[in-house]
C-alpha cells in the first residue's frame, strides 16, 4: 500500500469512527446528513434489509429507546 492509500484508509477509518461516536453514542441524528450522501444505501441494514439515508435516521431513535445505554466502541485490529 502506497502513502496515498494509507492516508485515505486512515481518513476513512476516522470518518467511520467519528460517525458512530456521533450517531450512536451521542444520539446525533444529524450525523447522517453530514456524513452520508442522500443516495446512501446500506445493503445490510437492520434486520438484514436495505436501508437508505432516511431509514437510518428513522431506525436509530427506536434503537436508543430499546437500548438507552447503547454505545459502540471501535477496537482497532492489530
Amino acid at each position: 500500500m502506497d502513502e496515498e492509500e494509507t492516508t485515505m484508509l486512515k481518513s476513512n477509518r476516522r470518518l467511520v469512527i467519528d460517525h458512530l461516536e456521533s450517531f450512536v453514542n451521542k444520539k446525533d441524528l444529524g450525523a447522517t446528513d453530514r456524513n452520508m450522501k442522500p443516495d446512501f444505501l446500506d445493503h445490510d441494514g437492520p434486520g438484514g434489509k436495505q436501508a437508505d439515508h432516511e431509514g437510518g435516521r428513522t431506525m436509530m431513535p427506536g434503537m436508543h429507546k430499546a437500548a438507552p445505554d447503547l454505545c459502540i466502541e471501535v477496537i482497532p485490529r492489530s
